[in-house]
């Protein structure tokens, strides 16, 4: 040991603190071995309560202390008391070196954290891997699933216990290599330093076990009372109120109550209840002893009223509060210490096991209070206790040995608790439970079963009456539903049954199995219910407390039952013990004999119909249960084994399974429909997948058993005898009295069906292991089968109609592939199976696992399926499994005289035509039964047994069973059972001739098979014949057609012209003949085309075509506000009052979106529909609820067809086209440089008009305003030369015209125009209403322009073309608006359109207003300045003479707009100039192939080297590739030229080209746009006006350009760099996407788990929700991190979509999996996730969590929703068709 000890060398003492001196003193009692535990206690009550009481002054909310003072004074001391020396840090390095690496992970998880199961090696599914495990483990490329831990469980990597494979990930593989098995880690370390931290754990241990459990709140343990500390001063001492959690009361009601406690705000409050529900507990005032006790009586007596027991809150001194903090501190610091060495942690445990004061170990003190802490103190145990004793397998066994021990006791106490499972230290069973060793011994050497559920029995007890359990609608079962997790702990002890046995595993077992027998003998009869004659029950029965307990006992009844079956004494004794509870609780049984067929026998006397009867018989059920096992030991339940007194008999034993199969028959003839739902819902879940294996299958079971014991006869008397058919079956049933309408007769009927139907289950349902010779792999193959043959199914839903083992698998993949296919109709598209062709024969139509609905399904969709493929329609049985030997007699049911007899009468009543109780279901039935009699046969036959006991056509034929079939063939009756007859009779005939007994029968009834065998050949052929008949009269006519098209080709031509003319007149008027491609815009303008269309309006059905003198036409639209198309989310809209709309930003930071349906309505029409929504809302209830699709008070309403949503309307306007004057004159042929000039001039002088504007509601005090004339045109004209000055005359005489015509609008129009520009105003600006504000027309026409940009974009990004693949919806849409716009200024001022126009203009043409600007051309959008100056031209000068507006002004198409568009193109090119990347375009120094460069790559070249030193910038006059360049600068210039197109198109009504009607090369659109809007496409051309390249370089010298140039420069070098407010918008802009999300979901929940939420101090979030569109993770759905917006509290999604993406946005809830829509506070979805699993499925809320992907195809249509504007649509429609969404709490999200 002097080796290992050489790095603790003391050095002489040296005092600077008496910190150095109490340490000191500490060492020096230590070895003096004299050093007890007031030696520490008196040093933390002198300096504890300094620290860490909290003060009368401070805010509870944001509680802190000297966490820095604390480790120096109180933590430091220590750990310097372990190393015996001050270098603690070194000492603990050391000792981690020496320390192995660890085997076991161990890793504890947090609530919600991601967790991993392999199913191909996890022993059970509590065995999971932590994140960092899984990802170092073989597991990762196995069949995993996802799930979130609920917290308190830990990582079971390098358990070998745990896994069957693979225990071990590449880390912890290393520790189990490097461990030593030569010397334990106590051995590696020194004694002393063992014996310090021994003695120091205890102490600690001890303190920390003590102070949190403290029950005295004013007044602290005498040993930790400072000098001078005095209790009875209450006025100069510092109390506290502490809150504790409970899970009670609910987080509303926890804010009541503080907000009037204590009086804070209701977000102070919010953060209150938070930190309850985090910690368990929160001080919530803090001051003297009186104002304490005062916020206490509050809180009691508020919460005394609800009736339930109130919060809990407690007094106490600041003192006792100091001590507990100080306590959880400890507890934290010794789980660090733990870490450091393994044998820290065994020595841990010993301080554990052992008893600081005579009596029970500490660790079975801090067991028991566990009930006495509050939440977070109860986790840090817990906590420690896995790290420090459940890593070492000594210790934990010793652990599990005191925890089963004590499990009644904490069981009782976390029933009587008020807090959840996973904190309570009963949760920490799954840990010891699940250990397959560690359980067996428990079992062996505690009795664990029995303990369990002795425990169990007693809590039932008091929901005991008469021997029954019994539960009560009235009665609160919470502490009973409590006490169902001992089923859950003892599911855990039985996972693994043993391999070997010993004499004390079975004596224990057995006690404990007694227990369970006595709990079944409780249960045997409960809920039962008796038939209501009469009235309808009064009260719905109590039932689900009944079903939610066979559910839970399900999966430990099957593993009890493996266990049993594994051991034949085991076995044997189990079921003695069985057999003689369930004939104690029988008792004796009145028999009666009964005779049927000359056979009789003793019946029990029990009338169901009048007696009670239940569906819960879990004690017979297990008795069939261990039957099942017998043949494994060759027993039988004859055997001497089983001699007991009173021995149940097979009568006995089927008696109780008997009786409920009898009451679901009479169920469903509709004998106990007076029973309510109580019954209904019982028999659903009877024959429900999660209980049916222990139920149904069970009951099925002990009738087989009790079918093979006793005489076949005698077993089908009983039968009938219960059923209460021993009349039907008698000869005097079917009298002429009866009718078939009679109740009696109908129930009887049915129920006769019924019976039949058990027996087809109990002779043909043998795919169970044991019943028939089966695996249980054939029993999963035959349920998929069965499934598929009812339609195509996906993964998910066969999973979950699949019974499941206890360890939740179906054993579905490993045989799903053997019997379907797999198929998608598309990539996208989830995966369903089809059941391959050749298993179709293996349907059952009678399977006992359908449902009456399934089993209609089913038979229907085979019987379609036979007739598409010309196969007999009917479903013959399918050859079943044999039967087991046990079994083997049961098929002698099927031919023993009563089955005779039963076939004979259900044939002779189908061809007496009068009787009455004949049915359908009766005669298919009868048939199914004796087509398996008929393959029971045969397989005898093929089998070669001779002389074989089953002869079933020897016993029909001389019955006279056979006889009747045949007469059936001609029966009116058996139409619908045709084929199967002529099935069975030819089956029959099959089996006589492999006899060799061919009968006379033989030749006298093929000739009808023959017949019909020859029928359907013969139709066969007809149809061939027809076909081919139909076919060469085809060929003949389409020969004719050609011949006489090749005789008459000149009339046919003639013919095509006329009608084309004619066509042409009556629905499309060219307005100029054009041989060319259309032109929209300058003198070249040709190709106007107008379609006249006739809406009908929806709501009227009126139709009628858009027009001046008709009613008024409006679609509904819907505006919204977007940053979809924002390229900087740092941009947003801070002070929309303030805002400026003239110039819009190039970023498109934010715009108002309008998007319609398309559904017409007159505006009246519309108008009282609005009215009438409205009202309706009004009148709505308060307790309904307003509509959550829309919302009224923001005028939303859906639209009357479609349901689309809307809030507000935009009219249809006629072609503009069509209300311009037709202008005859001359061409224009004014140059631009002259147009330049003119308008210069123009805006040089400005008339200003100063003028006060109308108060508006938000207006504070007067305002003036400033409005600017300019230059008369007489003025201008004059500055010019004659011929220019008429030419520019004559640009504005063609609006002047306009005006002088006097088009004007009906008001109904004019109304509506108002209305769709008061909402782009309004949502767009978040404004009040008002008309007078100059921005109106601006939010107008922004509106349109965005639109136009965002369709750009949505065609762009689906590689569409322009107009070829635009859809009618968008068409329309931009149609309607655009003429909106154009004829906008009918509704507004022509003083403010003019105003906006001439600041735009002075923007664009005069260097000193550019230059003054505080928005340089790199920061406007070229797009939107086309559209606001082409829109306000028209008004510059006219408006002169036409203040008032009396005429309208359209933009033409004319020079005018040519121009403009010429003048905004170059704005653009020099923004493309400076926003590409021009070090990619230097030409390279060395240079293969020689380009010569042309005249335009010269020019653009020169001059993009002129902006570039304009702008400054550097380095610009280096070689340049032209051709690269002026392929670039045409890709660039592409989607402004789009939207131009787009724009013009819809505002000139010239119809738009073949060339953009497909997707091309770029350069090919490039030059199709050009031509079609009038623009050279030699951009030389375009740039060889001197003035507009003054222009050009004047735009580039501003001074915002330098500066952004070198700002991206500049953050390009510095990544750190904030983000600026304003970017250089790169060219062509690119389209925005969704953020990346990875490719694998589990690697996006790995990065997620480090995400903590910002405002609980490191805790992880519930819920991280990430957002789409910006990646920004947030914590969802928690009160934590709340947001206060427009007075209201709101949660972290909904606040971020107010500022990412202006009201809307597309989360992904991560932990969920599932897409999270949200629009504006209160409305939102959810839609599944872009992620699916290997067959194509999502998992939203990871149920199955299989391994999923990311599916790009969803993903993208999820990226197409959101940049269609679609998302508010989507949640509406969803919101709609799903109400229940509407009570989500959406804000809160």
């Amino acid at each position: 040991m002097e080796e290992e000890g050489s790095f603790l060398h003391m050095t002489a003492p040296t005092f600077h603190s008496s910190v150095d001196f109490t340490v000191h003193d500490w060492l020096k009692k230590f070895n003096a071995t004299s050093l007890k535990p007031p030696d520490f206690r008196e040093y933390w009550a002198l300096n504890v309560p300094n620290i860490y009481s909290p003060r009368a002054d401070m805010n509870c909310l944001n509680i802190t202390f000297d966490e820095g003072l604390a480790k120096q004074v109180l933590f430091t001391p220590l750990e310097r008391f372990i190393c015996g020396c001050n270098e603690t840090e070194k000492v603990f390095e050391e000792i981690k070196k020496i320390d192995s690496l660890p085997m076991l992970c161990g890793r504890v998880f947090k609530s919600r954290e991601p967790t991993y199961s392999c199913r191909d090696c996890a022993l059970d599914p509590t065995c999971v891997l932590c994140m960092d495990c899984f990802k170092n483990s073989a597991h990762n490329t196995h069949r995993y699933k996802m799930s979130m831990s609920g917290g308190g469980g830990y990582c079971d990597c390098g358990d070998e216990e745990a896994w069957k494979a693979h225990a071990y990930c590449e880390v912890h593989l290393q520790g189990k290599r490097e461990m030593s098995s030569d010397s334990s880690p106590i051995e590696r370390l020194p004694l002393d330093l063992i014996e310090r931290i021994r003695i120091l754990m205890g102490f600690v241990l001890s303190y920390c076990h003590e102070m949190l459990t403290w029950e005295q709140p004013i007044s602290q343990p005498s040993d930790l009372c400072p000098s001078g500390f005095d209790t009875a001063n209450e006025a100069h001492e510092t109390y506290a109120t502490m809150l504790f959690n409970d899970e009670i009361h609910t987080y509303d009601q926890v804010i009541h109550t503080l907000n009037r406690a204590i009086e804070c705000t209701e977000k102070e409050a919010t953060d209150y209840a938070t930190m309850i529900d985090r910690e368990g507990r929160s001080i919530v005032k803090c001051g003297n002893f009186q104002s304490c006790n005062q916020v206490r009586n509050i809180i009691e007596r508020t919460n005394s009223r609800s009736g339930r027991k109130p919060l809990r809150v407690v007094v106490m001194h600041s003192s006792v509060i100091a001590h507990q903090i100080f306590a959880m501190k400890l507890l934290s610091w010794l789980k660090q210490i733990l870490s450091y060495s393994e044998a820290f942690r065994i020595i841990f445990s010993q301080v554990m096991m052992e008893s600081p004061t005579p009596g029970s170990p500490l660790l079975e003190s801090i067991m028991l209070s566990d009930t006495q802490l509050w939440k977070a103190a109860r986790n840090q145990w817990h906590q420690l206790f896995i790290s420090g004793t459940l890593m070492d397998q000594q210790c934990k066994k010793t652990f599990a040995r005191i925890f089963t021990h004590n499990y009644p006791l904490l069981m009782k106490d976390f029933i009587a608790d008020d807090h959840e499972h996973s904190v309570s230290i009963t949760s920490l069973s799954v840990q010891i439970f699940t250990v397959p060793t560690l359980a067996h011994y428990l079992i062996m050497e505690e009795n664990a079963i029995y303990v369990l559920l002795r425990t169990f029995l007693t809590e039932c007890e008091r929901n005991r009456i008469d021997g029954k359990l019994s539960f009560e609608r009235s009665q609160n079962i919470e502490l009973f539903r409590r006490s169902q997790f001992v089923l859950f702990d003892l599911r855990y002890l039985l996972t693994v049954k043993p391999n070997e046995w010993n004499t004390s595993l079975r004596k224990n077992f057995l006690h404990g199995i007694q227990q369970l027998l006595n709990f079944l003998s409780w249960m045997q009869g409960m809920d039962s219910v008796v038939r209501q004659v009469g009235q309808h029950v009064e009260f719905e029965a109590e039932w689900e407390t009944g079903v939610n307990l066979q559910s839970k006992l399900v999966p430990v009844i099957t593993l009890v039952l493996d266990w049993c079956g594994s051991d034949r004494v085991v076995l044997v004794k189990a079921l003695r013990a069985a057999l003689k509870l369930l004939e104690s609780i029988q008792g004796k049984m009145t028999t009666t004999v009964r005779e049927v067929a000359d056979h009789s026998s003793s019946c029990i006397e029990y009338d169901v119909s009048s007696m009670p009867v239940t569906i819960h018989l879990p004690l017979s059920r297990f008795v069939a249960g261990l039957i099942l096992h017998l043949p494994k030991f060759d027993l039988t339940y004859s055997s001497p084994e089983f001699l007991i007194r009173n021995k149940p008999g097979p009568e006995e034993l089927m008696e109780l399974p008997l009786r409920t199969q009898v009451m679901i028959a009479q169920f469903r003839a509709g004998m106990w429909r007076r029973n309510g739902y109580s019954l209904l819902n019982q028999v659903f879940f009877y024959h429900n997948v999660r209980l049916r294996d222990e139920m149904l299958d069970r009951d099925i079971m002990m009738l087989q058993i009790a079918a093979s014991l006793m005489e076949s006869n005698k077993f089908l008397i009983h039968l009938l005898n219960k059923y209460g058919l021993l009349i039907w079956i008698g000869d005097t049933f079917d009298t002429s009295q009866r009718r078939t309408e009679d109740e009696y007769t109908r129930q009887t009927a049915t129920i006769a069906e019924e019976f039949l139907g058990l027996l087809i289950i109990i002779i043909s349902e043998r795919y169970y292991p044991g019943v028939g010779n089966v695996t249980e792999r054939d029993r999963v193959k035959k349920e998929i089968i069965q499934l598929l043959c009812i339609e195509p199914m996906t993964n998910s839903q066969l999973c979950k109609m699949l019974p499941k083992d206890p360890n939740h698998e179906t054993g579905m993949e490993n045989v799903v592939n053997e019997v379907a296919d797999l198929k998608k109709t598309t990539d996208t598209s989830t995966g369903k199976y089809e059941l391959k062709p050749e298993f179709y024969s293996c349907f059952n139509p009678f399977f006992y696992h359908y449902t009456r609905e399934e089993q209609s399904k089913a038979e229907e969709v085979q019987l379609k399926r036979k007739k598409q493929t010309g196969e007999e329609e009917c479903c013959p049985p399918p050859l079943p499994s044999e039967f087991s030997l046990p079994f083997s007699v049961i098929i002698n049911l099927l031919q023993c005289d009563v089955m005779a007899h039963i076939m004979l009468v259900v044939l002779k009543r189908t061809l007496n035509l009068h009787s009455t109780s004949y049915s359908e279901g009766q005669f298919e039935k009868v048939l199914h039964i004796i087509g398996l009699a008929l393959h029971e046969e045969q397989r005898q036959q093929e089998q070669k047994e001779e002389g074989g006991f089953f002869q079933f056509t020897k016993m029909a034929e001389k019955k006279g069973i056979l006889a009747d079939l045949e007469k059936c063939q001609g029966s009116p009756r058996v139409e619908a059972h045709k084929d199967l007859l002529n099935w069975t009779l030819r089956k029959f005939r099959s089996l006589q001739r492999s006899e060799g007994k061919a009968m006379e029968v033989d030749v006298e009834f093929p000739p009808e098979n023959t017949a019909s065998t020859s029928r359907k050949r013969d139709k066969k052929q007809n149809a061939q014949q027809a076909a081919a008949r139909r076919a060469r009269i085809m060929a003949q006519m389409s020969a004719m057609q050609k011949n006489f098209i090749k005789q008459h080709a000149q009339l046919l031509k003639e013919v095509d012209a006329e009608e084309s003319s004619n066509q042409t007149e009556s629905d499309i008027f060219v307005l100029e003949e054009s041989s060319d491609d259309p032109v929209a815009l300058g003198n070249l303008q040709r190709g106007k085309v107008i379609s006249r269309q006739t809406h009908t309006c929806i709501l009227c059905r009126e139709e009628q075509e858009a027009s001046l003198t008709g009613r008024t036409l409006v679609i509904g639209a819907f505006v919204q506000r977007s940053t979809v198309l924002s390229k900087n989310r740092n941009h947003r809209l801070e002070d929309p009052k303030e805002f400026n709309p003239l110039l819009i930003s190039a970023d498109l930071f934010c715009g108002p979106h309008t998007s319609t349906c398309g559904h017409v309505m007159h505006s009246d029409c519309w108008q009282k529909f609005f009215e009438a929504v409205v009202a309706k809302e009004r009148r709505r209830p308060v307790r309904y609820g307003r509509h959550v699709s829309f919302n009224v008070d923001k005028q939303e309403f859906l639209c009357p067809l479609c349901e689309c949503l809307c809030n507000t309307v935009i009219p249809l306007v006629p072609p503009i086209t069509t209300l311009i004057v037709n202008n005859t004159e001359k061409p224009n042929n004014i140059k631009i440089d002259d147009w330049l000039f003119s308008h210069r001039k123009a805006v040089e002088k400005l008339q200003v008009q100063r003028f006060r504007a109308l108060p508006s509601n938000d207006d504070q005090g007067e305002k003036i305003l400033y409005r600017y004339k300019p230059t008369p045109l007489k003025e201008v004209m004059a500055s010019l030369s004659t011929d220019s000055s008429e030419q520019f005359h004559s640009l504005y005489a063609v609006y002047a015209q306009q005006c002088a015509a006097g088009n004007n609008f009906p008001n109904s129009l004019l109304d509506m125009m108002r209305v769709f520009s008061q909402a782009t105003y309004m949502v767009g600006l978040e404004a009040h209403p008002n008309p007078d504000d100059d921005r109106v027309p601006l939010m107008t026409w922004w509106s349109c322009a965005y639109t136009i940009h965002s369709i750009e974009w949505l065609l762009r990004d689906q590689k569409k073309s322009l107009f070829g693949d635009l859809s009618s919806r968008r068409a329309h849409c931009m149609q309607t608006l655009v003429r909106v716009v154009g004829a906008s200024t009918s509704i507004f001022d022509a003083q403010v359109v003019r105003n906006h126009c001439v600041s735009l203009l002075q923007y664009l043409l005069l260097a000193e207003e550019h230059s003054c600007s505080s928005s340089c051309c790199l920061e406007v959008d070229a797009f939107t300045l086309l559209v606001f100056v082409c829109l306000s031209m028209p008004v510059l000068f006219t408006a002169d003479d036409h203040e008032s507006n009396s005429g309208l002004t359209f933009p033409v198409g004319g020079v005018n707009e040519l121009y403009i568009l010429h003048l905004v193109l170059v704005f653009h090119l020099v923004q493309i100039f400076l926003s590409i990347d021009f070090p990619f375009l230097e030409e390279a120094e060395t240079s293969e192939a020689q380009h010569k460069e042309t005249s335009e790559e010269v020019a653009v070249c020169h001059f993009y080297i002129e902006v570039l030193t304009a702008a400054g910038v550097e380095n610009c006059k280096n070689p340049v590739n032209a051709q690269k360049l002026l392929k670039t600068i045409h890709q660039a210039m592409l989607p402004f030229l789009r939207c131009s197109a787009l724009f013009f198109h819809f505002l000139t009504d010239v119809e738009a080209p073949k060339t953009l009607a497909g997707m091309h090369s770029e350069e090919y659109q490039f030059q199709a746009l050009c031509w079609y809007l009038g623009l050279s496409t030699r951009l030389n051309e375009i740039l060889q006006s001197p003035s507009l390249r003054q222009l050009a370089l004047c735009w580039a010298r501003h001074a915002q350009v330098y500066s952004m140039v070198n700002q991206e420069t500049l953050q390009m070098d510095e990544e750190d760099a904030p983000p600026p407010r304003s970017i250089v918008v790169k060219h062509p802009i690119s389209i925005n996407q969704l953020v990346c999300l990875p490719s694998d979901y589990s690697e996006l929940i790995n990065n997620v788990s480090v995400f903590t939420c910002p405002n609980s101090d490191g805790e992880d979030s519930r819920s991280p929700t990430m957002c789409l569109v910006c990646g920004q993770i947030l914590c969802s759905q928690s009160y934590c991190c709340q947001t206060e917006l427009e007075g209201a509290m709101v949660g972290a999604c909904t606040f971020h979509v107010q500022v990412c993406g202006a009201g809307v946005g597309i989360f992904l809830r991560i932990r969920d999996c599932k897409i999270l829509l949200l629009v504006g506070k209160t409305k939102g979805c959810y839609m599944p996730p872009p992620y699916v699993d290997e067959y194509g499925e999502t998992d939203q809320g990871l149920v199955r969590g299989n391994p999923l992907h990311l599916c790009k195809d969803k993903y993208r249509e999820l990226h197409r929703l959101w940049l269609s504007h679609g998302i508010p649509e989507q949640v509406s429609h969803t919101l709609e068709q799903l109400p229940a969404l509407t009570t989500t709490n959406w804000f809160l999200l």
